[in-house]
């Protein structure tokens, strides 16, 4: 098993996305999503195939994450003097198969704190380490303690989707359970990238029941 990063083995936070993100983010498809919502108290986001049968299980997953890429681009900050940080843009790219069709794309010349989204396509990691955030396909699995271990040393916000990307060092997870998005949150690994999570995207992820003794037993 590969070794994680220093600092990695610190409790990470997680729960399921709230459904909120939703709402504000998902871009050019009010019409065709529907979500099924959890109460207050059970802040679980089911995805459901629309009626109409427009959009299948996996069209309708990486439309919810690449709304979700947009909100998380929202509640971060990058440092202020990275190299990047006088831009007028704001790059997302995607590291491995891309499985988002239009729906990542419709981002593309949209604004985050006045920056406007760029969106790209990439192979290989050492051409991503230009973006400020970037999604690491599943389909990059094998390589990803690599990937990630030439993205730190960048301040590159790292999003995944496959069990134990966090645990690795990748700073935010979106993982599909059964037809549950779960959030997982590495602060660790951000707060090495001089990120600055906003607290309302890591109130989004609330240490659950299971990490409890964990948490205890790395303070």
């Amino acid at each position: 098993m590969p070794g994680r990063p220093p600092g990695s083995r610190r409790p990470l936070l997680s729960s399921s996305f709230l459904c909120a993100i939703l709402a504000t983010a998902c871009v050019g498809t009010a019409n065709s999503v529907m979500a099924q919502f959890g109460p207050s108290s059970d802040p679980i986001c089911r995805l459901r195939i629309p009626s109409d049968g427009a959009m299948s299980a996996v069209q309708l997953e990486y439309v919810v994450k690449a709304a979700m890429l947009y909100r998380c681009a929202e509640l971060v900050q990058w440092p202020s003097n990275a190299a990047a940080a006088a831009e007028p843009t704001l790059t997302i790219g995607v590291l491995g198969k891309n499985r988002f069709g239009k729906s990542l794309d419709r981002l593309a010349g949209k604004t985050v704190s006045g920056r406007k989204l760029v969106v790209r396509k990439f192979s290989r990691v050492s051409k991503a380490a230009s973006c400020q955030l970037v999604f690491v396909s599943a389909s990059e699995i094998k390589r990803t303690p690599k990937i990630l271990e030439t993205l730190a040393a960048f301040p590159v916000l790292t999003v995944g989707e496959a069990p134990g990307f966090a645990e690795l060092g990748g700073m935010i997870n979106l993982l599909l359970q059964d037809k549950y998005i779960k959030l997982e949150v590495n602060p660790v690994a951000a707060e090495k990238a001089r990120i600055v999570l906003d607290p309302r995207l890591v109130k989004m992820a609330l240490p659950e029941p299971a990490l409890t003794p964990n948490a205890s037993a790395g303070s």
